[in-house]
């Protein structure tokens, strides 16, 4: 557990954490200006993402083992493939 700590640094997760809340209290305030918001609300939908993302994973881990690592190797390789084709493509 202590492995997924060290791949984000605590200074970038406080960082974003800060930049998130100053955003929302920002736009709740009547700072119509920027792009307080939108910024604020793209974080928060990255979080839940992740969050989701992580509570899938987390039960099609413990449900189906055997197929929690070929779906995403699987996905992976047709990204893979996609790009190769498009990068082809713009050659042409």
């Amino acid at each position: 557990m202590s492995s997924l700590y060290i791949a984000v640094s605590p200074p970038i997760r406080r960082g974003n954490m800060r930049q998130a809340i100053e955003s929302v209290f920002a736009a709740v305030s009547g700072d119509r200006e920027s792009d307080t918001l939108r910024r604020s609300g793209i974080f928060a939908a990255l979080c839940v993402a992740f969050g989701i993302g992580a509570a899938v994973g987390a039960y099609a881990t413990k449900a189906i083992p055997d197929l929690a690592l070929g779906l995403p190797v699987v996905a992976l390789l047709i990204v893979l493939l996609r790009c190769e084709v498009q990068r082809n493509e713009q050659r042409i």
